[in-house]
């Protein structure tokens, strides 16, 4: 072991730049030899390497399902809402003007 109390301030602001420069280049021969066994192995097992190298989307599997609106705004029918996170403001307003949500139901049935 390496007793760092007998170097000066300037020998151990030389030692550290050396010791950077080592570890970028073994960094980059440890990144070279990993990519080259990656490489190996997806030959091996004919992986397409876009296939290898793009992770999967997240929820891929079943497909997510569309929810119907349940509510329209009665003074702006582009704008619904399923029932579901947070209320709009159209049907926060409307409330607050002593409406309900009953009276906002698309089906009223």
């Amino acid at each position: 072991m390496v007793d760092f109390q007998t170097f000066t301030f300037q020998e151990l602001l030389q030692l550290k730049v050396e010791l950077e420069v080592e570890l970028k280049k073994r960094e980059q021969e440890e990144k070279a030899a990993a990519r080259k066994k990656i490489l190996e192995i997806a030959r091996t097992f004919n992986f397409d390497l876009d296939e290898l190298f793009t992770s999967p989307k997240a929820g891929a599997g079943a497909p997510r399902r569309v929810v119907e609106p349940k509510y329209i705004n009665p003074k702006d029918p582009e704008q619904t809402w399923t029932g579901r996170g947070r209320q709009p403001v159209w049907v926060q307003e409307h409330q607050a003007n002593g409406g309900t949500l009953e009276e906002l139901l698309i089906n009223k049935a």
